[in-house]
């Protein structure tokens, strides 16, 4: 990661052009897992999993097949489950 300090040698040497589009390319990416999360929950939900009200980021589905759990962290997820079929159609649905 760029440090604060790199950043203003950058701008010492005249690149303040780059020191802005550094800085914009920065924030991008910290926006990124915030878009990321505000899409994947409008599809989990449409696979009929259900949001935890204690844990926002820890979605659960039971049917006959078994239980799935899907647990969020900043751009990264865990899914896990009693039946490995019902966890390959959560990936299948969600690579889709």
């Amino acid at each position: 990661m760029v440090s604060l300090f790199s950043l203003l040698q950058l701008q010492h040497l005249g690149g303040d052009m780059h020191a802005s589009k550094l800085l914009k390319y920065l924030y991008r990416l910290k926006q990124a897992p915030r878009q990321w999360f505000e899409k994947l929950p409008t599809a989990l939900l449409k696979f009929r999993c259900h949001q935890s009200k204690a844990e926002y980021t820890l979605f659960t589905k039971k049917n006959s097949k078994g239980m799935t759990v899907v647990l969020i962290y900043v751009d990264d997820m865990v899914i896990t489950g009693s039946n490995a079929e019902a966890i390959l159609e959560l990936k299948a649905f969600l690579s889709a």
